[in-house]
């Protein structure tokens, strides 16, 4: 186990999402958003009726140690995963939580939203289809500015980062003059 997270797996495994050698086989590893409040072993409860899970890694804050709200799972077999996820997606994991999960896999995943999902409560990721932008909306100021700070000038998918806050739709149209 290590400052990021939990790892679960036999034998002190150093499971982490994005290292291609992880994904063996092709498909196995699914994306959760679940609620900060989950334990890793609900997850494992209620997951491993689906086959074998390899490793859980439940993403925490380096300084405060709590769940960030997203998790991934390692199943031995990406039959396994893809029956996970097309029952479990959208369910509520406990009784007194009614927040349902959200499940993808791995692959279909974009890296920016596993990316921008480390730093708070991530509301929405958008995507400019066939160009180098991207928008996220976090629910508060403090998880965009750790986004800031620490995704600024970093390199993803071959591209250097240029990461700032942005005007919200009303605020841009405050902005803006109209003259007729």
């Amino acid at each position: 186990m290590d400052e990021a997270g939990s790892s679960a797996g036999g034998g002190g495994s150093s499971f982490r999402p994005g290292v291609d050698s992880l994904d063996e086989p092709p498909n196995s590893r699914i994306f959760l958003v679940i609620s900060k409040y989950t334990p890793e072993a609900v997850l494992r409860e209620r997951f491993s009726p689906f086959g074998e899970i390899q490793d859980i890694w439940v993403v925490r804050d380096k300084h405060t140690k709590e769940s960030k709200g997203i998790a991934f799972i390692k199943f031995a077999r990406s039959s396994q995963a893809c029956r996970a996820m097309e029952e479990m997606h959208g369910q509520c994991l406990e009784p007194n939580n009614t927040k349902p999960i959200k499940i993808y896999s791995v692959e279909e995943t974009d890296k920016w939203e596993i990316t921008t999902y480390r730093f708070g409560n991530l509301i929405e990721v958008y995507l400019v289809s066939g160009k180098n932008v991207g928008y996220a909306k976090f629910a508060d100021r403090m998880s965009a500015n750790d986004a800031i700070a620490t995704l600024h000038g970093k390199i993803l998918n071959g591209v250097r980062l240029k990461v700032m806050l942005a005007d919200s739709p009303r605020e841009e149209s405050n902005k803006r003059q109209r003259t007729y």
